[in-house]
């Protein structure tokens, strides 16, 4: 029907040109009415089959209405072709980023830039896609590179900003003089504009919180702060959401319920953001994601709130002189050590700053595998690119310190990425067969493989939270080693909120000997493992009304402190 009507309404059925459907369609896409566009351009291929700007763009249709194997049709026909269109190319390599085949996609982008000149979106994608292929020191020259053809290339610079925590080569005050040009750059010519904030300056009235974030749906920063919303005092504290992803799920819908305020805005500039928030007269403003894809930094940059947070979704600074606070803890952001790696003050909760809401589905604990396999089974289930060349090290001392053990790693992307961690633990004498490397799995078979698991292993310098909360959720101790702060000491802060500060080490030898001593007493390693779950009911990281309740002690006296010193306008 669709189909019929856009064609009764341009004409088509032999008295308009294909010219006239294409242009219809171009105009529809521009318009970002992807599914319409389609139609249009689907039925003016009928008569210029072999045009190849509009094979190109209706790919590019399809790509955006989620038809992504329809997508990938037109490209290839392109390829077919003209063998050469590097577009093409790049437009394949960003299909099979997006359907998570990032090996593919390295072999697209690389054929790209093999046929053109450096691009930056071209070599920023490359990078991408090396860093979810676990190769991040390409993954770095390749933002590198995108940077040096265009310094204000923001999702580069934060692409690098990212990776650059990944590995141990770069330390923590390097990390923030990376963030700080970051905001040199991007925030700098912002600073001038700001507005003043004319509000209601009483200390006591009912605040108006608002919460920025890509990630309200099924992920891992929504385990964190769906239990806050869901927990705050809805009288005191006026809850504005303000989701930046077009993508919404269930639990999606169970946060906007929570909601005095729910505000689709993906399709907002950044300008158009800040209006929206001020004019929602937003007195805090929470930031979820920092450098993270689909984060809003560059509208706090406009600083349209007048106190400004960064919490959970980025274990760093921002960078911005805009966001006034970062939320965290005294354990993984020791006092006198992280200030200055940060240009925002640091809040610190007077517990964990987590609080975790695991899945329904997780399964029980069950056994200790080693029980009945003879052996233990160490696992990691955090990001591959986490996994570099100092952890694998770490890693093999450990298997090699433990006869008989396994790894098993999940999420490796493809055949090329598996056989690389191969030769990398093989350097270090670590036989193939003591490894499982599987692929990304669905949710069921994620939990299924969690209770395979004796012992976890955490990567450094970039810890797992997520992952290590569903570990000792799923009954499953793990060491960690320890960095000065930030994301280098989460997994330090979530064992110590559950009574394990004894698996935090300091060192790689107290991280070599944490790991043997849980493997070598198989009763300790049992009766640890029957009581982890108990452990993290009871802690901290599931008391989600007391860190609600913390948390908004925070805002106000933020806010006490803010109205004191800032006059009421006239």
């Amino acid at each position: 029907m669709l189909l019929k009507n856009l064609l009764k309404a341009i004409g088509f059925g032999g008295r308009r040109a294909a010219e006239d459907l294409i242009a219809k369609g171009m105009a529809l896409l521009n318009a970002g009415a992807w599914q319409e566009a389609t139609v249009c351009l689907e039925a003016a291929l009928h008569n210029a089959p072999q045009d190849l700007t509009l094979l190109n763009n209706l790919g590019l249709c399809r790509a955006n209405a989620g038809e992504l194997e329809g997508a990938a049709e037109c490209f290839r026909e392109v390829l077919r072709l003209a063998p050469d269109s590097a577009p093409a190319l790049m437009n394949l390599g960003n299909i099979e980023l997006s359907r998570a085949n990032p090996e593919d996609a390295v072999a697209h982008y690389e054929a790209a830039l093999a046929r053109v000149a450096a691009e930056p979106g071209l070599v920023n994608n490359l990078g991408m896609a090396y860093q979810a292929t676990a190769q991040v020191d390409a993954a770095i020259r390749c933002f590198r590179r995108a940077l040096s053809i265009d310094p204000r290339f923001c999702d580069a610079h934060e692409n690098l900003l990212y990776c650059m925590q990944l590995l141990p080569e770069y330390g923590p005050e390097e990390v923030y003089s990376e963030h700080c040009r970051w905001a040199e750059i991007h925030e700098t010519p912002l600073r001038a504009k700001a507005l003043p904030h004319l509000i209601d300056r009483d200390p006591h009235r009912p605040l108006r919180i608002g919460y920025v974030s890509p990630d309200f749906r099924r992920h891992a920063v929504a385990k964190f702060i769906e239990p806050v919303i869901a927990h705050h005092d809805h009288e005191r504290f006026l809850v504005h959401c303000y989701h930046n992803a077009s993508a919404s799920d269930a639990v999606t819908e169970r946060i906007r319920k929570h909601a005095k305020v729910w505000r689709d805005v993906v399709d907002l500039s950044d300008d158009s953001l800040a209006a929206q928030i001020r004019a929602d007269g937003i007195d805090i403003l929470v930031d979820l994601a920092g450098h993270t894809r689909g984060g809003r930094l560059l509208c706090f940059a406009r600083k349209p709130a007048p106190l400004q947070l960064t919490y959970l979704g980025y274990g760093n600074t921002s960078g911005l002189h805009a966001t006034d606070f970062r939320i965290s803890d005294a354990v993984a952001d020791p006092p006198g050590v992280a200030e200055r790696f940060h240009s925002e003050k640091l809040l610190r909760l007077p517990r964990a700053q987590w609080c975790f809401q695991p899945d329904a589905d997780a399964l029980p604990a069950g056994p200790l595998p080693a029980l009945s396999r003879g052996h233990i089974t160490f696992g990691s289930f955090n990001k591959p690119c986490k996994i570099n060349h100092a952890v694998i090290g770490a890693w093999s001392r450990v298997l090699l310190g433990v006869p008989g053990s396994r790894l098993l790693i999940i999420g490796i992307p493809g055949k090329s990425t598996k056989s690389r961690f191969e030769a990398d633990f093989a350097e270090h004498g670590v036989d193939p067969s003591r490894l499982s490397l599987l692929a990304p799995v669905s949710d069921a078979e994620f939990w299924r493989l969690r209770h395979e698991i004796d012992i976890a292993l955490d990567p450094f310098p970039y810890n797992g939270v997520t992952s290590t909360c569903e570990a000792l959720y799923a009954g499953t101790p793990m060491a960690t080693l320890a960095g000065t702060c930030g994301q280098s000491r989460t997994a330090a802060s979530i064992l110590s909120s559950v009574g394990l500060g004894d698996l935090v080490a300091g060192t790689e030898e107290e991280y070599l000997e944490i790991n043997l001593r849980l493997a070598r007493d198989l009763d300790s390693l049992s009766r640890l493992r029957s009581t982890l779950r108990g452990r993290m009911q009871e802690s901290p990281l599931m008391e989600y009304r007391m860190l609600t309740s913390s948390l908004e002690g925070l805002y106000r006296r933020i806010w006490a402190d803010w109205t004191a010193s800032h006059a009421q306008p006239h």
